[in-house]
């Protein structure tokens, strides 16, 4: 909380010279803020500095609704109107159809493990550039994208953008 204070005290000149960094493109990340947390499973959070979540906020309000709209319907997690709640609705909708429908039925819990650790960078790269275009917001994806991580895979968990 003190780094959300120590922003706020001069919170024009610091939202100043972000926009300049981006506009120059001279903007570094800083170094995650690391930590475990164990509910609902065991996993290190990486938390981006302050500065860093406001610019993250900033992409994503711009970037979010060009690959929600491309986004199956039934696709709940980290999604604006969506959620826990919208899920479990949908889910025993599908429930209830499908015991009318055919009486006995399966139901497959899938996760796959690590997930986030597999992400190959390139594979990501080139799928975020079938959607956008504006070289300033691929500069800003791919300094996102490389940090946080040794070598040219893995996402870190716990940044906006890593959703």
């Amino acid at each position: 909380m003190a780094e959300v204070l120590r922003f706020s005290e001069n919170l024009e000149e610091n939202l100043i010279v972000l926009q300049n960094e981006l506009i120059w493109r001279t903007w570094t990340p800083r170094p995650y803020r690391r930590f475990i947390v164990s509910e609902p499973k065991t996993r290190e959070i990486a938390a981006p500095d302050y500065r860093d979540r406001v610019i993250h906020h900033a992409l994503v309000r711009i970037i979010e609704p060009l690959f929600d709209r491309k986004m199956i319907d039934t696709s709940f997690a980290c999604r604006v109107g969506k959620g826990t709640h919208a899920g479990v609705q949908k889910a025993s909708e599908f429930i209830r159809e499908s015991r009318a429908k055919f009486g006995s039925f399966y139901i497959l819990k899938g996760d796959v493990p690590k997930y986030f650790y597999s992400v190959d960078h390139a594979v990501l790269k080139r799928i975020i550039r079938r959607t956008i275009r504006c070289r300033p917001t691929l500069w800003l994806l791919d300094k996102i994208i490389d940090n946080g991580t040794e070598g040219d895979v893995g996402l870190p968990i716990g940044a906006l953008t890593s959703q």
